[in-house]
């Protein structure tokens, strides 16, 4: 269901509204912060998700993981940054070979990588380089996302993840996260949550995993930071709950 601004999408779908998002003068929601985005994603998702003991929510950005960890804290859920770096091709930067997840979980495009002719080495140089930066950003962050993570990638059990960033554009990120996801843990149950996210990625998304949860859909794509009033940056607030 596409919710105008006016009408938020917990609200349409008969639960309570949040108190305090607001609009742009295009109509477009504005949450103050990615706590507020959190709070409106944690409602949508309270009714399924709160206290089952085989969900684990994975962030895969750091403005994601304060979303998620806001999820995490409301629903009783253990919480773990899976974050996603693209692997770019040297001499064509715009162009993604693959992605590497935290944990190191990989995913290639295959037929990209054997079109460009590129030998293994060099693509394990590029995947180490992606590696290193996602693994540098990583190393401010509390140690319980990590520890999380772990714990996840060793078990065997089955499991069922929520796999959460603040705002959903192209998904570009969140489909790698997901291929990665399901090469290394066939049969996990997926779900994809996002306090925003455009419609048409959202169903592409929806095509590949068990469900897709979005707190607001907008009319109009714009860039994620436009749907949060602190933009791109994270509040001290935020970054305090997620650091060491």
């Amino acid at each position: 269901m596409v919710a105008m601004c006016s009408a938020p999408a917990d609200a349409v779908n008969g639960g309570g509204p949040g108190p305090r998002t607001r609009c742009s003068s295009t109509n477009q929601p504005k949450y103050a912060d990615r706590l507020e985005g959190g709070a409106a994603l944690a409602r949508q998702l309270f009714d399924k998700f709160q206290g089952r003991t085989d969900t684990t929510v994975l962030a895969i950005s750091r403005a994601g993981l304060v979303v998620a960890d806001v999820v995490g804290e409301a629903l009783g859920l253990p919480v773990a940054a899976f974050y996603v770096r693209q692997i770019r091709s040297p001499d064509h930067p715009k162009l993604s070979l693959g992605a590497v997840t935290s944990g190191r979980l990989t995913s290639y495009n295959t037929e990209i990588i054997e079109g460009l002719g590129l030998t293994p080495a060099a693509l394990e140089a590029t995947a180490t380089a992606a590696n290193l930066e996602m693994e540098h950003e990583q190393t401010a962050l509390a140690p319980r996302y990590g520890h999380t993570l772990q714990n996840l990638l060793a078990s065997d059990h089955p499991t069922r993840i929520l796999l959460v960033d603040d705002g959903i554009v192209s998904g570009d990120d969140v489909r790698s996260a997901v291929d990665a996801l399901q090469r290394h843990r066939p049969g996990t149950r997926i779900t994809v949550a996002t306090p925003i996210g455009v419609a048409d990625t959202m169903r592409l998304i929806a095509r590949r995993v068990e469900a897709t949860v979005v707190a607001y859909v907008p009319v109009i794509a714009y860039k994620v930071p436009s749907w949060y009033e602190t933009g791109t940056e994270l509040s001290a607030e935020e970054v305090a709950r997620i650091s060491r």
